[in-house]
């Protein structure tokens, strides 16, 4: 029997490791990036240094998916799209850690 849970973290999985990963590459090296370029705009913004950690840039993507899930709840996407970024929240963790 497939449930609507199992078919969001299959969906979640292709995703971090089929085509986006294949399209994009690894999303770490993406994240730092994004991280430096938040870290950047924070900064100058608040007028003080401000560093934001790749595992931080990857959970402020995940909290913009919750913000669509609590507009729409049913949108199965956003729920893939949730799963799958919280994966790669773990994943820069390891790497910043030296554990991957």
């Amino acid at each position: 029997m497939t449930t609507i849970r199992g078919e969001i973290l299959d969906g979640a999985k292709k995703l971090t490791e089929g085509d986006r990963n294949e399209v994009h590459g690894d999303p770490y090296p993406q994240f730092v990036a994004f991280a430096n370029l938040v870290s950047a705009y924070l900064s100058a913004s608040l007028g003080t240094v401000i560093v934001v950690a790749p595992h931080d840039a990857a959970m402020i993507l995940q909290l913009y998916k919750i913000c669509r899930i609590a507009h729409n709840p049913t949108h199965t996407d956003s729920h893939l799209d949730n799963c799958a970024y919280g994966a790669i929240v773990a994943e820069c963790a390891e790497k910043e850690i030296g554990r991957v």
